[in-house]
């Protein structure tokens, strides 16, 4: 598979990862296995490919630039590159993203794997990502890492938003990845050409997240913001339900807006938990903020249809936010 216009440019912030990985290249001690881990949109895939590129050429640079017009860069921009394999969700004949990765394409790097590199001395794979890959894909990968020819890496990118086998998880080397500063935030929003209002807008919320804020700068994903911060607001209100139907309508209309639906509500819970001085009442918060990322997991999983999926996640929320009762059904003072 070859990359995206998006795979290019500069990957900010991660700094202790790229060193780790530079290192790893100067010692010439390399794992076999890495996995990426953190949330969605903070530039893990770009960081899995640079990793790549410096993979195949053998280079140490801890800025890790990637140009997709010249030397390697060309190579994987193309699909081109012999040793190099990119394991993404492909799209179907209707044009559209399917939404797993086929078990035939994780089996397929095995035969990969086992061929002598042709350009560099490495052979390398990427799979972007382990959340839409099912356990027998995971099994297919399983089988590489215990026995890994010699010259193989495998990077795993993962969100964490689904469980992985401890067999897979024992044999990588882990690379924790969080969301960026503010600074680097919003040079990742510059270099992607978001600027003005959108941009402000874009920088001034919690998101520390490039991809999921680029994702969310559109009316559209707006409008479904507001109608989730509206539907919390007046979630206390038995009467309120306008504002629950105007949620699962807007937030049904698009990808987009679904997401930031979602984004919308764990906001709202991320701020419950800080404003409570109650350590149960910010368990529950925890708890409330899990259930949302698995509903949101599991509906992009399952293709489910969005707007049962916003009405899903709605109803998980307002239930487990409602105050505890005592055996009298009165609620505690």
């Amino acid at each position: 598979m070859q990359l995206d216009p998006q795979d290019f440019g500069p990957v900010y912030g991660h700094v202790d990862a790229k060193l780790a990985m530079s290192a790893a290249l100067a010692d010439g001690r390399l794992h076999h296995g890495w996995m990426l881990l953190g949330p969605r949109g903070i530039g893990k895939s770009k960081l899995a490919i640079r990793f790549a590129a410096q993979l195949l050429t053998g280079a140490s640079a801890p800025d890790f630039e990637l140009r997709e017009d010249e030397g390697v860069g060309r190579l994987l921009a193309a699909g081109s590159h012999p040793d190099f394999r990119l394991l993404r969700r492909p799209i179907d004949d209707a044009g559209k993203q399917k939404t797993e990765i086929p078990v035939a394409h994780a089996r397929d790097l095995i035969s990969f794997f086992a061929l002598k590199p042709g350009m560099s001395g490495r052979r390398v794979a990427i799979v972007d990502a382990m959340d839409e890959l099912n356990r027998y894909g995971m099994n297919a990968l399983l089988k590489t890492l215990e026995e890994p020819p010699d010259g193989a890496v495998l990077i795993l990118v993962s969100h964490g938003e689904q469980g992985l086998p401890p067999t897979i998880r024992s044999r990588c080397r882990l690379v924790m990845l969080r969301e960026l500063s503010e600074a680097d935030h919003r040079l990742a929003l510059e270099a992607a050409g978001l600027e003005g209002a959108a941009l402000e807008a874009a920088c001034a919320g919690r998101n520390r997240r490039p991809g999921q804020s680029l994702r969310l700068a559109g009316e559209s994903v707006g409008a479904a913001r507001k109608a989730a911060l509206a539907a919390i607001r007046s979630a206390s209100d038995r009467s309120a339900g306008r504002d629950e139907a105007d949620l699962i309508r807007i937030a049904g209309q698009s990808e987009d807006a679904l997401a930031a639906a979602f984004d919308a509500l764990r906001s709202g819970v991320e701020d419950q938990a800080r404003s409570t001085g109650d350590p149960v009442q910010a368990g529950d918060a925890a708890a409330r903020w899990l259930s949302l990322v698995r509903i949101e997991a599991e509906a992009r999983e399952l293709n489910m249809d969005r707007s049962q999926t916003i009405a899903t996640a709605w109803r998980r929320f307002t239930a487990m936010a409602r105050p505890a009762t005592d055996a009298d059904g009165r609620t505690p003072k």
